[in-house]
């Protein structure tokens, strides 16, 4: 029964990813530079979207997730032919089918990540309490909120399988402090570090726990040669990090990225407020991460009398973590939770190791098991994809889809297409363009290198300074006129809500209306000195 119940909750887990999946903008441009990098075969050293994002000190941005990129513009490309994939291809605004392959691929990361991996971990727990399957698919559903097809979702892949490594290692020493931790466990680490430096830059979060888990462990193995494995998985692992096409370069943009602050006006790094906590998106993670609060509490009362502490250092830690990761900033909520999930099985393994299990029991399970686990994680990974198959036959498939945050601008979109092709409507749109970033995601992904965007939502690879005027122009901030000047504005595609559209409207002796909507508004400045290009 328990069994059905989890594959019931898979397959609803892929409805919840495919209805969320394409709602993001961000995935926009990930396509469009994962095609860029396939039909180049390289890493494009300067952007093709927009001459604006541009590094001031004249070095090359650091695309750190271009090999998500490749991989799902891979899966996009599938069903093309060689030469069509070769080709710089625009693509479909009604109903792009080709959608759906990175949808399953997504998908596939998702059942891994938050399903697969932690009910692996709980059938090689010595004592299995039902609580936790129940857990697991919780603290998925409390992540369905961020379940955008994006680079995280590799990064949320490569966590979880690290933390299925990790905590394999655990429950043997738990059993044995004199298990000995063999060298392939590094090479495992190893393996996993090379591919994740290359795939999302979360790779920064896998670093942290690896230490925390090498400090820990060593307090409880006996062996040096277990003590130093687990340290080689910490050291290796970092210089692993530095196999990817930029070295060092890597590290030192990751920290002006994490540094930067432009952070602060990024919506998914803001922390919870509080009452957000008790709102329906979120209150299902708070309530999973004190219900982990509570069994480390039960815990530490249930073996009070063994000192705890050692055995239970890095559940602490994690437990904290848990805390600490979502409600600091909502888009780590994902990987609190399956940090979560795996501490579970990890602390009730810790409490009721001292129990003496009944071993004829045991050794069916056990058998049972073997036998059994392969064809779960199967079925896992196949009702999850199922789910998401199924779902997305019922809309036409767009990029991005509708959502109530972000009514995306298909028709002013259409509209640039055709005048990209007509010299007169193109006259109108001529010179340099100031756009939302999220229309400047779209404009990349429908108009290609023909976009010509002043800003996107990729922050992290345009100077500071940009980001800050196009906020003081958007919102007619002081100087924003001197601004538009600077930067030769001639036109302009903002929602219709944002000041300077609202200003464009009202005043017809300085703008001209070229194209508006209900969700857009693209408006030519009358000022010709401004439209040169």
């Amino acid at each position: 029964m328990l069994l059905f119940a989890f594959l019931i909750g898979s397959f609803l887990a892929g409805i919840n990813f495919g209805v969320t999946c394409l709602q993001d903008p961000d995935t926009c441009w990930m396509l469009k530079m994962g095609q860029v990098i396939s039909r180049n075969k390289a890493i494009p050293k300067k952007d093709p979207f927009s001459t604006n994002a541009q590094n001031l000190d004249g070095k090359p941005n650091v695309y750190y997730q271009w090999l998500s990129d490749v991989a799902f513009n891979a899966s996009k490309e599938m069903s093309k032919s060689p030469e069509e994939s070769s080709k710089f291809s625009i693509s479909a605004l009604d109903n792009d089918s080709q959608l759906k392959n990175p949808m399953l691929l997504g998908s596939f990361l998702c059942a891994g990540a938050f399903l697969v991996f932690p009910l692996m971990l709980f059938l090689r727990a010595p004592k299995r309490f039902l609580t936790v399957p129940i857990l697991i698919l919780t603290a998925t559903q409390a992540s369905s909120f961020h379940f955008y097809l994006r680079p995280e979702l590799f990064s949320a892949f490569m966590f979880s399988l690290e933390l299925l490594i990790l905590g394999r290692i655990r429950l043997a020493v738990l059993a044995d402090c004199n298990h000995r931790i063999s060298i392939w466990s590094v090479v495992q680490i190893c393996t996993l570090m090379i591919l994740w430096c290359n795939l999302h830059c979360g790779f920064v979060l896998g670093l942290i726990v690896l230490l925390l888990f090498a400090f820990a462990q060593s307090l409880s193995l006996t062996q040096f040669e277990s003590k130093r494995n687990v340290w080689l998985m910490f050291g290796l692992g970092t210089l692993c990090t530095l196999v990817n096409p930029w070295g060092v370069e890597l590290w030192i943009y990751l920290f002006k990225l994490f540094t930067s602050p432009v952070g602060s006006r990024v919506e998914e790094l803001q922390p919870l407020s509080f009452f957000e906590l008790f709102g329906q998106t979120y209150c299902l993670y708070v309530v999973f991460a004190l219900a982990t609060l509570g069994l480390l509490i039960f815990a530490f009362i249930k073996l009070k009398s063994n000192k705890p502490l050692p055995v239970l250092i890095f559940s602490c830690v994690a437990t904290a973590m848990v805390l600490v990761m979502g409600i600091g900033a909502r888009r780590l909520i994902p990987f609190a939770c399956i940090l979560g999930v795996f501490e579970w099985t990890l602390i009730l393994s810790i409490i009721f190791s001292r129990t003496k299990p009944d071993e004829a029991l045991a050794a069916r399970e056990e058998k049972r098991s073997v036998k059994l686990a392969p064809i779960m994680y199967c079925l896992v990974f196949a009702m999850t994809i199922f789910g998401t198959w199924w779902e997305s036959g019922l809309f036409k498939l767009r990029l991005p889809q509708f959502s109530y945050g972000f009514p995306p601008p298909y028709e002013a979109i259409r509209y640039l297409q055709n005048a990209n092709r007509t010299a007169l409507e193109f006259e109108k749109i001529r010179g340099q363009g100031l756009n939302d970033p999220q229309f400047g995601d779209m404009m990349i992904y429908y108009l290609g290198t023909d976009a010509r965007v002043f800003i996107d939502t990729r922050f992290d690879i345009y100077p500071d300074k940009i980001v800050f005027d196009f906020l003081t122009m958007a919102n007619c901030q002081n100087g924003w006129e001197k601004l538009l000047d600077e930067y030769k504005i001639a036109w302009i595609f903002l929602p219709q809500h944002t000041q300077l559209a609202t200003y464009a409207n009202k005043h017809s002796d300085q703008w001209v209306t070229v194209y508006a909507d209900d969700t857009a508004l693209i408006s030519r400045r009358k000022n010709s000195g401004a439209a040169t290009k």
